[in-house]
């Protein structure tokens, strides 16, 4: 009676064929003499290497994947490693998450979004000016900010 074990992807038999006709590798077509591989679908093949060819490689460092592994929209990764390098990052931190609020297509991570916004553009910043209102704004909508009531009034009549 052949012994049979099953594993994640593979059942490997030991000993006898499971019928009395010959087997033959599904990928290199060898005939197979001995212990060989099934897939899920019962498919025999003569080795790891040929059984290798159906097992799903990783989209990031394209190894083949004997183990378990994460999927998302039809790719596979074999490591969490692998996985982060395809989240997005937040724009202030540059860590890879799960989970963002986007402002102005800009996403910023929950521990980013705690810090103080810019009263402009609403942004989370590291680093505001203090204006003399007590309002925080970042250096880049400073830039374009005007605080003299004169120039404005002139660019208000242009």
């Amino acid at each position: 009676m052949p012994r049979i074990y099953i594993f994640l992807f593979f059942i490997f038999v030991l000993g006898s064929t499971l019928s009395a006709s010959e087997v033959f590798c599904t990928h290199c077509k060898k005939k197979i003499v001995g212990n060989y591989l099934l897939d899920s679908n019962k498919n025999p093949y003569c080795s790891k290497v040929c059984f290798s060819v159906i097992l799903p490689r990783c989209t990031i460092c394209k190894k083949v994947i004997d183990g378990p592994y994460r999927s998302l929209n039809n790719k596979s990764y074999c490591s969490d490693k692998c996985f982060a390098t395809t989240l997005p990052k937040c724009k202030l931190c540059q860590l890879p998450g799960t989970q963002f609020f986007k402002i102005a297509e800009e996403s910023f991570c929950p521990e980013c979004m705690k810090l103080d916004k810019c009263a402009s553009c609403k942004k989370p910043h590291k680093a505001l000016k203090d204006n003399k209102d007590g309002r925080k704004f970042c250096e880049n909508c400073l830039v374009f900010l005007i605080f003299d009531e004169n120039k404005a009034k002139e660019l208000y009549l242009k």
